[in-house]
């Protein structure tokens, strides 16, 4: 496991060094467990055989989530440095990556359910679904941001999950933020890149930051767990298996420590999330934890 400690400013030379107030800001120790999360779901999917992966013995989704890491990765280092337009425009990068990945599993399941009802009778572990196989080996090319939405909006495994996120009107906004940060529409956009000058308001770009990051997050964790919940799955069951004896029973649903840190964190605050998954997710996450513990 990385260490994601946080050292800021560690030999630097600027003349205007960062505030105790921006150098302790919770977006530091929250990117950090964001990162130890997807390193450790690109651990855990690794060696997970999905449906419509077909006979795909390394899972793409384990590269896809390390990849994911590394832009939060960078947007760390970035804000470390306190070049905050370049981070934004990283976010903007990391939406589109959370689309992307999403759309490709939930696609993945859809295509692979109707598949597994037409031909009940085959050998349905070696199907795979095309678009996603095709666009792993560079034929294809990757769908546009409003076509991953329009799908969501009528799949039939992730429909229900997706109309709990404000796609119109939240996201939509930071979507149009995170643009702005792209095409730096504006002088005070692009100053804010310029960490020689004594900006006052860095902390409150970093409140802003911190914002649009945890709903982005929260979007792509609600979408893994509902989506591929034995990614976060205790490894436990496997350990068992390993050593060629069977696993207590119901331990296919324990919950492995990380994945229960990142849903307190970011899962529980928000009540109608955390009551979908009361209802509709079969993983034994602790729904009485306390985020402050």
């Amino acid at each position: 496991m990385k260490d994601f400690t946080v050292h800021i400013n560690a030999n630097i030379s600027d003349p205007h060094p960062l505030s105790d107030k921006y150098k302790n800001h919770k977006i530091f120790k929250d990117m950090g467990l964001i990162m130890e999360f997807y390193e450790f779901v690109s651990c855990s999917s690794y060696g997970c055989l999905l449906p419509g992966n077909g006979d795909l013995i390394q899972n793409p989704d384990s590269y896809i989530f390390s990849s994911i890491g590394g832009t939060i990765e960078s947007m760390f280092v970035l804000l470390q440095t306190s070049h905050i337009n370049d981070a934004f425009a990283l976010l903007r990068v990391y939406f589109d990556e959370i689309l992307i990945a999403t759309f490709f599993s939930a696609y993945r399941t859809d295509q692979f359910n109707e598949k597994a009802q037409e031909h009940c009778q085959n050998n349905m572990n070696l199907y795979y679904v095309k678009k996603v196989k095709t666009w792993i080996e560079g034929i294809s090319d990757t769908p546009k941001c409003m076509d991953a939405i329009k799908y969501f909006k009528r799949s039939n495994c992730y429909q229900e999950l997706f109309n709990k996120f404000d796609f119109e009107g939240k996201y939509k906004k930071i979507r149009e933020i995170l643009d702005d940060s792209v095409h730096i529409n504006g002088f005070s956009l692009m100053v804010k890149n310029d960490n020689s000058l004594n900006i006052e308001y860095r902390e409150d770009e970093l409140d802003n930051f911190h914002s649009m990051l945890s709903s982005l997050f929260q979007f792509h964790l609600a979408s893994i767990i509902h989506l591929d919940s034995n990614y976060v799955m205790s490894s436990d069951c496997r350990d068992y298996r390993d050593i060629g004896q069977i696993p207590p029973e119901g331990s296919e649903y324990w919950v492995c420590p990380k994945a229960q840190e990142v849903f307190v964190e970011f899962i529980l605050p928000d009540k109608n999330l955390a009551d979908f998954f009361k209802e509709t997710c079969d993983m034994e996450f602790d729904y009485n934890a306390n985020s402050e513990e």
